[in-house]
């Protein structure tokens, strides 16, 4: 079921625990490589403004409508939604979580596939692009290090089974792990957009709040 306000609070919030600390430590300085993140908020900064839009959209109720009178066409839809929501605004914001984790001191080793030396650590968004980095290790990254509840947010495997159509169609439904995925789809995409959107809006305040858009345009 969709989370009632009380839940979304909850979550929400549990989420803003994990992360704040980290924003603490970069208010302090001394302790992490501000540089380093201030680089990786002004490329943040720049992939988000085209997905807001799509977030607010989702988090909003809308994709196809579910419930007994639903379509397989809506049902398609709705799969493929949650899919490019995680690969897309999902990703990013992965991304950005990496590198505020690094900026903390928290290594995150890469396996380059055409350069040399074969293991690098990660020192810009760039670095995870470059050698696309899977989704599943930015996620253990997250949970070994203390973001647990936000990288929950993202079922990997749900994205893996939808992008490898690894689904049965029974009874105009769509069976996923045994259950008809109208059951899940739609609250795991909109709990999955609000949890984006939040970690989006917190550091679009933090990186206001350090000056950080002006220091660049000066």
């Amino acid at each position: 079921m969709i989370p009632d306000e009380t839940r979304k609070r909850t979550y929400l919030d549990e989420i803003d625990e994990e992360l704040e600390p980290l924003f603490d430590r970069i208010r302090a300085k001394p302790e992490t490589d501000y540089d380093l993140f201030r680089r990786a908020v002004l490329d943040f900064h720049k992939r988000t403004q085209r997905t807001l839009d799509i977030v607010e959209l989702i988090s909003k109720g809308g994709l196809a409508p579910g419930g007994p009178q639903h379509s397989l066409k809506d049902t398609i839809y709705n799969l493929f939604a949650y899919m490019g929501l995680v690969e897309s605004v999902g990703n990013v914001v992965l991304d950005m979580v990496v590198m505020l984790l690094v900026a903390n001191g928290r290594d995150f080793h890469i396996e380059c596939q055409h350069t040399v030396p074969r293991v690098k650590h990660a020192v810009q968004i760039g670095d995870l692009e470059d050698e696309r980095v899977p989704l599943t290790a930015k996620l253990n990254f997250l949970k070994e290090n203390g973001i647990a509840v936000l990288a929950s947010t993202i079922d990997s495997d749900l994205r893996n089974i939808i992008a490898h159509l690894k689904f049965n169609i029974k009874d105009n439904d769509i069976l996923i792990r045994g259950r008809p995925c109208n059951e899940f789809i739609l609250d795991s995409s909109r709990k999955l957009a609000l949890a984006l959107g939040f970690v989006i809006g917190k550091f679009e305040r933090f990186a206001k709040e350090k000056g950080i858009f002006w220091e660049d345009q000066a």
